[in-house]
């Protein structure tokens, strides 16, 4: 059922008196990241607080929209990025909008720390010392999430959400738990891919529902291809000491190929960069990435891989038949995680994938689309004391529909919350 405009004219309204009653309580800084060398603008660089677990982070087009609170004004701003030095602003000295240029930092790791060790050496060292470098009590997050599909370069499918999460002591084998506190979806529209065959279904539809005397006046058309999204989980289950990645397990390392890939920078610490990439196949997919050390504590504050997936043999035959070929179907992972008071905490997790569809016609021109698919999760806020589990009634569950699952006994409103800005087409 479509929402009339008079609905969204409602939504506009409230939308704009809770932006003003929120302002009341916070102050707002606009802005962008821009690389200081080529000004370019620099996506998902990290907009926080010197002295809170409070952030954002820049979108696609590097810009960014940071609340926070007005009783903070003696903290500071800090702006992070992987690769680049970092910058500070005292918050009561910040007109905005604030426009920044990271200036890119590289180290030269030197010789003496690599040489008496292997890379897989570094990596069982980063594991053995989860304990210390990450944290050891229960903490709860709250964080905005955002998937999104788009076809041929226009967006098709948007939705957004705002989760809690608890995350039990990293020693402890318990899974990370979360609970659906906000959720909206914008209007789909309908995928061009094949949709000279959707309108002849419709309307085969329409004929036999005219035949039986049925009103079709709301019957819409469907979509020739049925793009579903992994869901939520895909990426806020991203954690990769509860979740061990194969390329982390000293049991798997024999799958594959590791090297010294040179160092980079972030939060002004000196990271290690370790590359991987599996020897073959593993579950269809051949994984390629990079592992960032921070080389004092060795803890791992940033991990991006990204693989080409193959097609299961047993599948090629079905899509043959229909016509159907899949091609340069490949996934991005990035997890990232940010420091404080020598503590490393999750910052943000991405899921990206993309690939083409092709449907073959022997009389006329073929069809063809290029998506891609679009998974974030940034925190926005952390609590580290004081935290309970979240009871088993409220948790959010992959296995059901994620409009049904909405539990605000936080009474969280969009307006307070740091969101990614969309850049929609």
């Amino acid at each position: 059922m479509k929402i009339s405009n008079k609905f969204y004219s409602i939504l506009l309204v409230l939308n704009i008196l809770g932006n003003t009653l929120f302002s009341q309580d916070n102050k707002l800084i606009k802005g962008s990241v821009t690389d200081f060398r080529t000004n370019e603008r620099i996506p998902f660089a990290v907009i926080s607080l010197k002295h809170q677990l409070i952030g954002t982070n820049t979108n696609e087009e590097g810009e960014f929209v940071f609340y926070y609170p007005k009783d903070l004004i003696n903290d500071s701003v800090i702006i992070t990025c992987l690769g680049y030095k970092s910058k500070a602003y005292a918050l009561g000295s910040i007109q905005t909008p604030l426009n920044v240029k990271l200036e890119a930092f590289s180290y030269e790791l030197a010789e003496v720390v690599v040489r008496p060790l292997l890379p897989t050496d570094y990596i069982k060292m980063a594991m053995k010392n989860v304990k210390q470098n990450y944290p050891q009590q229960p903490f709860t997050s709250q964080a905005y999430y955002r998937e999104q599909l788009n076809e041929n370069e226009t967006l098709i499918k948007q939705t957004e959400a705002v989760f809690k999460t608890y995350y039990p002591n990293y020693q402890d084998t318990i899974k990370n738990q979360h609970q659906l506190l906000l959720y909206r979806k914008a209007d789909d529209k309908q995928i061009a891919f094949m949709r000279e065959e959707a309108e002849k279904r419709k309307d085969k539809k329409v004929r036999k529902a005219k035949k039986k005397g049925k009103d079709t006046s709301e019957m819409e058309s469907e979509d020739a291809l049925k793009v579903g999204f992994g869901g939520p989980e895909t990426v806020i289950g991203l954690d990769f000491i509860k979740d061990k990645e194969a390329f982390l397990d000293s049991l798997q390392f024999k799958k594959f190929n590791y090297s010294f890939g040179g160092s980079s920078s972030y939060q002004d610490k000196e990271l290690m960069i370790i590359n991987f990439e599996a020897r073959k196949q593993i579950d269809h997919v051949k994984p390629k990435g990079k592992i960032y050390l921070d080389v004092q504590s060795l803890a791992i504050t940033s991990i991006e891989y990204n693989a080409e997936f193959e097609i299961p043999l047993l599948y090629k035959p079905v899509l043959f038949l229909y016509g159907i070929s899949i091609d340069d179907a490949v996934f991005t992972k990035k997890l990232q995680y940010h420091e404080v008071n020598g503590t490393w905490y999750p910052k943000d997790f991405q899921w990206i994938g993309k690939g083409s569809i092709t449907k073959r016609h022997m009389f006329s021109a073929n069809d063809r689309s290029e998506f891609l698919i679009e998974q974030l999760f940034f925190i926005n806020k952390m609590q580290t004391s004081n935290n309970k589990p979240i009871p088993e009634a409220t948790r959010f569950k992959a296995d059901k529909k994620i409009e049904e699952q909405v539990h605000n006994d936080s009474g969280v409103t969009w307006s307070e919350m740091n969101q990614v800005q969309r850049t929609v087409k």
